[in-house]
């Protein structure tokens, strides 16, 4: 039997840096041993007040986006270490 353990990461998105927080992003699934990830993803994008009324498309998709290349880039980083 695998050892199953749920993960969460919260990341702070900015446009660029020095500029003003534009979400924090949740991210929560379950892992195994196996390295492989469970069913129960959840994301969560949360938009400060001032944030909403940006002119930006999709800034919830955006927020997304950039969380989930953090935290790609630091599971490449920690591969890199094995």
């Amino acid at each position: 039997m695998s050892n199953v353990q749920n993960v969460r990461y919260q990341v702070d998105c900015f446009l660029e840096a020095g500029e003003d927080l534009i979400a924090k992003v949740d991210i929560n699934f379950g892992k195994d041993d196996s390295d492989l990830v469970g069913d129960n993803l959840s994301i969560r994008v949360r938009l400060p007040p001032d944030a909403r009324s940006m002119p930006f498309g999709n800034l919830r998709a955006l927020a997304a986006k950039t969380a989930f290349q953090r935290l790609s880039d630091l599971a490449s980083q920690s591969e890199s270490l094995r």
